[in-house]
């Protein structure tokens, strides 16, 4: 997301990181730590906000998303970026995302920020909230 100084918001659209898993360990980190330093590169954020997901059923979770999550983290702070991350819990809060209490966060999505298809699922919507929840605790 980025936001004007009108306070206007725009989606932007980062390519998708791609990582051939079958890689040494060693190796596979690198390029993860390379291909979030590219982004950081490309696009020169302020902050960076990611979602927890631990699917703890085993060690092919930990290589496809607690070692990148920390690695995310190790690498923003190498660039003195911010790093922001929120539980799925931290999402549902509405007065988090200045709604009303009782409103879902994930279902106001669309009528704040609009449909994004062909791609547009509770996953795509939840990445949007890590980006929409972070620079309104900041």
């Amino acid at each position: 997301m980025d936001r004007d100084s009108n306070g206007s918001i725009t989606l932007l659209y980062a390519r998708q990181i791609t990582i051939d898993p079958d890689l040494p360990l060693p190796e596979l980190m690198e390029r993860y730590a390379s291909q979030f330093r590219i982004l950081i590169d490309e696009y020169g954020p302020d902050l960076v906000a990611a979602r927890q997901v631990w699917d703890i059923n085993g060690v092919d979770a930990a290589v496809s998303q607690v070692a990148p999550f920390g690695i995310a983290a190790y690498v923003c702070n190498e660039r003195d970026i911010r790093f922001c991350h929120y539980t799925p819990q931290a999402l549902k809060q509405p007065t988090r995302f200045n709604l009303a209490k009782g409103v879902n966060p994930l279902s106001a999505v669309d009528g704040t920020f609009g449909s994004h298809p062909p791609y547009w699922d509770d996953i795509q919507k939840t990445s949007l909230l890590v980006a929409w929840r972070a620079p309104l605790d900041h």
